[in-house]
């Protein structure tokens, strides 16, 4: 880890991690998260993929309990005070492109709020 959230994930590349996004990416992908959901083997037959999606994200979190990963930003060393500079690195950042759907600076801000 370079800073608070930022990762050089080889040599010249560096990306960021934003907790919270979970519960966002599967509304905004319920056919893909229901997918997981059967992957995960948490998944109800005839119900919506939004249904199954929760069940996916729900099971996430669980598992992320059962390890033990950092529950908030927080806890991962990101400071409030540091967040616009993550928005602005997040926002230049590469991979933000294959998102579902392309936040805008104020989206991203709102993740990390939420995260913290």
């Amino acid at each position: 880890m370079l800073s608070d959230n930022v990762f050089e994930i080889r040599p010249g590349v560096r990306t960021h991690f934003g907790c919270g996004s979970v519960e966002r990416l599967a509304r905004a992908c319920e056919a893909r998260y229901a997918q997981l959901a059967i992957a995960l083997g948490v998944a109800a037959p005839g119900v919506s993929d939004a249904e199954n999606a929760i069940r996916a994200t729900n099971e996430v979190e669980r598992l992320s309990m059962r390890l033990g990963t950092a529950r908030t930003a927080t806890a991962l060393g990101v400071v409030r005070e540091r967040v616009p500079t993550r928005v602005e690195d997040a926002m230049a950042d590469f991979a933000l492109s294959g998102t579902p759907r392309f936040p805008d600076a104020n989206d991203v801000l709102a993740l990390y709020e939420a995260a913290l």
